[in-house]
């Protein structure tokens, strides 16, 4: 029977701290913009413990895809769910939306966020205008917020290792109404679940 490693413990009570900070400030401040700021806080002081969350613990792919997303802690009731993304190799979403909070911090390397906004109100399913208003490299030290309505995409480029840490206010795999949307035809249509979750 294996023991559970010092840093393996170690990961396991930072993580859980985390996530208890996380449950108080959504409770104190609300799924808003400040509750957020504060949130994303927790999740980058979480992947400056780079000792925490080695390769060796979570190897990049080896099945010919260019990343791997490992669950990290998710709750009873499956919300404030943290995944760690492992990838090596060029990787792109599309612009999407999470219909729940979510966060992006860095922990290796970097990832391009591109942030939009919708511009028709959604009453013509699979129709949306969306437009580009900024972007942020999300590296150690730095997080991107988001809101459930809120829109981005991420790419990462080159074969350098790296790692983000992802939370959401419910887990992946119940987020079965996301949108993805593709700006030049002008359309949208539901996002499929993650199937790289381990």
């Amino acid at each position: 029977m294996s023991t559970m490693s010092q840093i393996e413990a170690d990961r396991a009570a930072s993580i859980a701290e985390c996530v208890d900070h996380i449950r108080h400030l959504e409770a104190s401040y609300g799924v808003t913009r400040e509750g957020l700021e504060h949130i994303g806080n927790e999740i980058i002081a979480l992947g400056t413990q780079t000792h925490l969350f080695g390769f060796d613990d979570f190897p990049l792919p080896d099945d010919g895809r260019n990343n791997k997303l490992y669950r990290l802690s998710m709750d009873a009731d499956e919300r404030y769910a943290i995944y760690l993304n492992a990838s090596s190799g060029p990787v792109k979403s599309p612009p999407h939306d999470h219909t729940t909070w979510a966060v992006v911090a860095g922990v290796r390397g970097s990832e391009l966020n591109r942030f939009y906004e919708r511009l028709d109100d959604g009453s013509v399913e699979g129709t949306a205008q969306i437009r580009q208003t900024g972007e942020l490299d999300v590296r150690p030290g730095l997080a991107t917020r988001l809101l459930p309505d809120d829109i981005h995409a991420i790419e990462l480029d080159g074969d350098e290792p790296k790692m983000h840490l992802h939370c959401y206010g419910l887990a992946l795999h119940r987020l079965d109404r996301r949108q993805m949307f593709d700006m030049k035809a002008g359309t949208s249509r539901i996002m499929p679940i993650p199937d790289s979750v381990r």
